[in-house]
């Protein structure tokens, strides 16, 4: 007896040990961190900004409209819908081709609280199409729909072999897929296998669709196809790599207050069938953005959904990665929350590892701090947006871009983690610019695209900097398909070589298009423009010497790894004196 009483007790003394240790786990990952307090929320007014680099804090101009005071008619961040003829979800199933029916997967979506005997039904549905008995699931779904029974279904479709290979390649610009109507792209990578993923929003009853490129961007292939039901659609989406999985959260018109994850292995882009969707929240409040981001740059074990409600609440919820099923909230206290939300991680931070930005009701820039201490609100005020705005983060480097008053591109700047602000001009010289995005991952610097209504075909510029220098580069045109304007853009530091992949939307049929933009070139370690034995020589007497390093650093990583180490000094030289192959970038 006395055995099992001692065996007993070591086992609840493990239990609450385990327990203990699961609720000190903390949002940012990393180890040894508090797992946070219940610090109110603070709120912070930045009035003036500091010099950046050689740009004016404010012109006259700008001091004029600021006079204006917030410009509350303007329609933010909104895209002008033309008139979609929806088809039942029935119809869409029934119109695929048979060799589609037997390679797709069906999975159906209904809400969380249905009743048990509903839910029986619509696994029924799922098991016969398993079954191969298309007729008869097709049948069955259409007597739930035609009857509405159950009247808010959705559909996902997982492809058992990807398909839709990506369409015409125009020089540089590569058609992701074949399908027409996009309205937002979302674009990450994978560390450990290269594959790029890009998350498409549609306009049409096939609201979202997951495609994979395993080529770095040259070909694309769909793996997932997300379908709302007649007459709705998905509100919005953003999507998020982490450890072995993509992430990708939404809300869809028919169940406008859940804020719902799927997720997919970032082995092969297929679909976590036993994941299932997961409702990470439902406040019985409309929810009209989201925004992902996790910490795949770092200790690639978190994720992130904040979203903003109708009632102009920002909410935050964080889980473990490898999870993804218990969500922890943490209340921000931001009640004025509006549109233009951007989320990401700060690798490399000190304080404050995840970052967000919004615009208020009175069109001011918020940016958002996160520390496991708590949270703080920054109003950059004075500063009026229009639709388009961006947030990047790196070793406590922050800038967030924007469109400033329908016309200029914008950015507020801090090399502090916050404490302090520069301001600065990327774009302004009479010509309509719009739709800026940034990322700063990597230990790349800055990159920053954005789109120009110069006249068919309207033109998508890339420029970049470091992160400590206001050095930005000129102007680069990388489209050569017309970019719709007031579409959104999306960029991201992208495998092989990390150079910056962009997705936008353009064409005739309001298509999605990749581009890569290499900001260096690969090898040329003393940033001569060539690639020659100077570049074997400073490299050396970076790594045994003490020398000065490659700016930027990864301008000197030959072979494209990921670090600068002696692999690419021998790399240059089996290129350069073997008849080697060329830097891959």
């Amino acid at each position: 007896m006395k055995v099992m009483i001692k065996c007993s007790l070591v086992f609840v003394l493990f239990l609450i040990f385990c327990g203990t240790a699961m609720a000190e786990q903390n949002a940012s990952g990393r180890e040894g961190e508090p797992a946070g307090t219940n610090q109110a929320p603070r709120k912070i007014r930045i009035t003036t900004a500091l010099p950046d680099g050689d740009q004016p804090v404010m012109t006259d101009r700008e001091s004029e409209l600021s006079l204006k005071g917030p410009v509350n008619d303007m329609v933010l961040a909104q895209v002008p819908k033309a008139p979609i003829a929806y088809t039942p979800l029935w119809k869409g199933l029934d119109k695929l081709s048979l060799s589609d029916k037997e390679n797709a997967i069906i999975q159906l979506e209904v809400p969380h609280d249905l009743p048990a005997t509903w839910l029986k039904q619509v696994k029924e549905i799922e098991e016969l199409w398993k079954s191969g008995n298309f007729d008869g699931a097709i049948e069955y779904l259409r007597s739930l729909e035609e009857s509405e029974v159950i009247r808010d279904i959705a559909v996902g479709i997982s492809w058992k072999a990807p398909r839709m290979i990506s369409g015409t390649k125009l020089s540089t610009d590569v058609q992701i897929g074949a399908r027409q109507n996009i309205t937002k792209p979302c674009l990450d990578f994978h560390y450990d296998t290269g594959n790029l993923f890009a998350v498409l929003k549609r306009s049409d009853p096939t609201a979202w669709t997951v495609n994979l490129s395993t080529d770095g961007g040259q070909t694309w292939q769909e793996t997932y196809a997300w379908n709302a039901g007649a007459g709705e659609s998905a509100i919005d989406l953003d999507a998020a790599v982490v450890a072995d999985y993509l992430y990708v959260g939404y809300v869809a018109s028919n169940f406008p207050h859940e804020a719902r994850m799927r997720r997919f292995f970032a082995s092969d882009g297929s679909s976590d069938a036993a994941y299932g969707y997961q409702v990470v929240f439902d406040k019985d409040v409309d929810i009209n953005e989201v925004a992902l981001a996790s910490n795949a740059d770092s200790y690639d074990n978190r994720i992130y959904y904040w979203a903003i409600l109708a009632d102009h609440f920002l909410v935050y919820y964080w889980d473990v990665a490898s999870d993804g099923t218990t969500w922890t909230e943490v209340a921000t206290g931001i009640d004025e929350a509006f549109t233009c939300l951007d989320a990401c991680c700060n690798a490399g931070y000190s304080n404050y590892f995840l970052w967000a930005s919004y615009a208020d009701l009175g069109d001011s820039l918020h940016v958002v701090r996160i520390s496991n201490g708590g949270i703080d609100d920054i109003k950059l005020f004075g500063v009026i947006i229009s639709h388009g705005l961006s947030i990047g983060a790196y070793d406590d480097r922050i800038m967030a871009v924007f469109e400033y008053l329908d016309d200029d591109i914008r950015y507020w700047i801090s090399y502090d983690g916050g404490d302090n602000w520069g301001y600065g001009v990327l774009a302004s010289t009479g010509t309509h610019y719009s739709n800026p995005e940034v990322t700063a991952r990597k230990g790349g610097g800055f990159s920053v695209i954005y789109e120009a209504e110069t006249g068919e075909p309207d033109t998508c510029y890339y420029r970049r900097r470091d992160y400590d220098m206001a050095n930005w580069t000129a102007p680069k045109p990388f489209n050569e398909v017309d970019v719709s304007t007031g579409t959104p853009m999306c960029i991201e530091w992208v495998p092989p070589c990390y150079s910056y992949g962009s997705i936008w939307i353009g064409g005739g049929n309001t298509r999605a298009y990749f581009d890569r933009q290499a900001p260096w070139l690969c090898g040329d370690a003393n940033g001569s423009g060539l690639v020659e034995l100077g570049d074997v020589v400073y490299l050396i007497t970076y790594l045994y010497k003490n020398g000065p390093a490659p700016v930027p650093l990864l301008s000197g990583d030959a072979n494209c790894s990921g670090v600068v180490e002696l692999g690419d000094v021998v790399y240059l030289i089996t290129y350069l004196y073997k008849n080697g192959p060329a830097p891959p970038c």
